[in-house]
């Protein structure tokens, strides 16, 4: 194994531990992203 890549696995679970991805954090971050999609979507739609 390299070991580049076992330090960048290990960085990787270091940050997942840090920032474990809760419901919470899942419909904040789901919301700030699929917002603007959905209302663009919305706007868009409703000019035909």
């Amino acid at each position: 194994e390299d070991p580049a890549i076992l330090r960048y696995t290990a960085h990787r679970a270091t940050i997942w531990d840090r920032f474990k991805p809760t419901w919470g954090n899942f419909a904040v971050t789901f919301s700030i992203t699929a917002l603007p999609i959905i209302v663009s979507i919305i706007l868009i739609g409703g000019d035909r």
